[in-house]
C-alpha cells in the first residue's frame, strides 16, 4: 500500500531549512527507509527537527525505488554508474539505498546552492567562540588549526575544526557550523549563529604574536585559498568572500607556540581590545 503522506525530517543549517521527505511506497527492501532515517538522526542529530510552520528553503524527496544503473561507453570500456539523485530548482529526488557519503554529497550541494543566493560561503578553518563571538583560524595543512582550538579550550568553546560557514546579515557577518562530521568528535553541532569577531592566518612559531593584515590584496590572496567552493556557484561564492574582505577589517597573522599560558594571555588581550571596540 502506498503512503501518500511521507515522514518528514527538517534540517536547520546555516539559517536555512531543508525538509527531507521519506516516502515508503513500493518498498523493495523494507529496512531501507529505516537505514536512511538512522543516517540522518545519528549523524545530523544536532541540526534535526520534526516540524516547522514556515516553508522550507529546499526539499529532498527520498523515494523507495530500487537502484538504477546507467551505462556509458568510454575509450572502449563499458562503465556502470549508480544513479544517485535528480536536481530541480528547489528540490532533489533521491533514493533509500543511498549511503551517508551519498547523502552528505547531496546536502553539501544544497547548502552551496542556498549560500550562493543567500550571501554566504564555506571556508576551511577551525573556530572557537566566547560569549557568542566567533574567532576563525585558517592556514595551510599542518598550520595548527586543530592544535590551537585544543590549546584555547580552557576558556574558549570549540565550534569547528575543519570547515565553517559564513553569511552576511544586516547587522554584520556571522559564523554557522558545518553539519558534517569533523575530526574532533567532541564538537557539538547546532544551527546557532555566532557574530564574526576576527579571522586569523596561523603561523607556527616559538612565540605568540599578532599582526594586523592591512593590505586588502594580501587578505584576498590568503582568504580565497581557504574557500570551499561549488563548481556551479563558484562565481557567486567568490563574490561573497570579496564582500567580506571589503566590509570586514579584522584579519590578522597569528604566530603561536604550544605554550598554552602565552597563547591564553595573548587572547585575553585580544578579547579586552574587542570588548572596548564593541562598546564604542
Amino acid at each position: 500500500m502506498k503512503n501518500k503522506d511521507p515522514e518528514s525530517i527538517y534540517l536547520k543549517i546555516a539559517g536555512f531549512s531543508i525538509k527531507v521527505n521519506l516516502f515508503d511506497e513500493d518498498i523493495i527492501v523494507p529496512e531501507s527507509i529505516y537505514n536512511i532515517r538512522r543516517i540522518i538522526e545519528n549523524y545530523f542529530s544536532g541540526v534535526t527537527g520534526s516540524n516547522q510552520t514556515t516553508l522550507p528553503d529546499f526539499e529532498i524527496d527520498i523515494h523507495a525505488q530500487g537502484p538504477q544503473i546507467y551505462q556509458k561507453l568510454k575509450n572502449g570500456e563499458l562503465l556502470n554508474y549508480l544513479y544517485m539523485y535528480r536536481e530541480f530548482s528547489d528540490k532533489i529526488h533521491s533514493f533509500h539505498h543511498i549511503s551517508l557519503t551519498h547523502f552528505s554529497y547531496i546536502l553539501i550541494r544544497i547548502i552551496q546552492k542556498l549560500l550562493a543566493a543567500g550571501r554566504g560561503f564555506i571556508m576551511h578553518g577551525s573556530a572557537v567562540e566566547l560569549n557568542n563571538y566567533a574567532y576563525i583560524f585558517c592556514g595551510k595543512s599542518g598550520a595548527g588549526k586543530s592544535s590551537i582550538i585544543n590549546l584555547l579550550q580552557e576558556k574558549y568553546h570549540a565550534i569547528a575544526d575543519d570547515t565553517v560557514i559564513i553569511r552576511k546579515a544586516a547587522t554584520g557577518y556571522y559564523l554557522y557550523q558545518s553539519p558534517f562530521i569533523e575530526k574532533n568528535e567532541n564538537i557539538e553541532k547546532g544551527n546557532k549563529k555566532f557574530r564574526l569577531q576576527k579571522i586569523f592566518i596561523l603561523q607556527k612559531s616559538k612565540e605568540c604574536s599578532l599582526k594586523r593584515i592591512n593590505n586588502k590584496s594580501q587578505a584576498i590572496k590568503l582568504l580565497t585559498r581557504q574557500l570551499y567552493v561549488d563548481y556551479h556557484s563558484k562565481k557567486e561564492q567568490f563574490r561573497h568572500a570579496l564582500d567580506l574582505i571589503s566590509d570586514f577589517s579584522e584579519f590578522y597573522y597569528l604566530k603561536f607556540s604550544k605554550n598554552k599560558k602565552d597563547l591564553l594571555d595573548l587572547f585575553n588581550r585580544v578579547e579586552t581590545a574587542s570588548n572596548r571596540q564593541r562598546q564604542h
